[in-house]
């Protein structure tokens, strides 16, 4: 059955009032329940003069001035106290979203293990300087999310939409996948997975209609559980979320399809 997407008319089109509605899908506001079905995390608050410095201070002149700057060296201690404190290396992001448009983030597939090299990823980021701007409008501030390093198996990850609580399609994230036997192969078992964890995520964040990104900790198999399933981020439900291989039409092609590459 096809459900139809929400009216474009009828989300929020105002900067500030499409920061309300997507502002449950941050990390920051995720339910501690949700969060269990994640990775670890720690938080970075950052104040009014630390977003200063990561969105227009010098950090070409690289980590020697950094630390004879107090607020720059200030803030690479709290980056330097959370790196520590997830075993030395984290997946660096905001509690929007990644800045994976930077090059040294796409470099290190947002591995970090140096404070330093956290600043120069967010501040080459547009993402991040559009996000801060963003938020700004609420009197709200960025805060970094230095999450558990687990890298993602190549095409395990996939998008789950689950519209007025019933999960309506499921995709995987697209890129340079081979064929994976093992997904085609037990593809309905992953489907039922996959699809019996996104209603968790549902029951747990309290959202109606959101899409959730998750991923598989290891290749398919006749055992697959839920054990082996982590929620990776919230997405709102709105059109400029990526549907993936669902189609751009008013009725979001949902079908309750589960479409890889195969």
């Amino acid at each position: 059955m096809t459900v139809a997407h929400r009216p474009a008319s009828a989300l929020p089109v105002d900067p500030k009032a499409f920061l309300a509605y997507c502002r449950p899908t941050f990390l920051t506001d995720w339910p501690e329940p949700l969060q269990r079905l994640s990775f670890r995390t720690e938080f970075v608050y950052l104040d009014e003069a630390e977003v200063l410095v990561l969105r227009r201070g010098p950090l070409w002149k690289g980590p020697v001035w950094g630390m004879s700057d107090p607020t720059v060296d200030k803030l690479m201690g709290k980056l330097r106290q959370g790196l520590d404190a997830m075993g030395g290396a984290a997946f660096l992001r905001t509690h929007v979203r990644s800045p994976k448009d930077g090059l040294l983030w796409q470099q290190h597939a947002g591995r970090v293990d140096h404070p330093w090299f956290a600043l120069v990823m967010l501040q080459e980021s547009e993402r991040f300087h559009g996000d801060a701007q963003w938020l700004a409008l609420d009197g709200a501030l960025p805060v970094i999310a230095l999450r558990e390093w687990v890298p993602t198996l190549p095409g395990l990850e996939f998008r789950c939409f689950v519209h007025d609580r019933e999960v309506v399609g499921i995709a995987q994230r697209p890129g340079r996948t081979p064929r994976n036997a093992a997904l085609q192969a037990h593809a309905a078992l992953v489907q039922a997975r996959l699809t019996t964890f996104a209603q968790e995520c549902t029951r747990r964040s309290g959202l109606p209609s959101a899409v959730y990104d998750l991923c598989l900790r290891r290749q398919p198999d006749e055992a697959l559980t839920l054990a082996d399933i982590r929620l990776v981020e919230v997405n709102p439900w709105h059109s400029a979320t990526d549907r993936f291989a669902f189609e751009a039409r008013r009725d979001g092609g949902f079908d309750g399809s589960f479409r890889f590459v195969a």
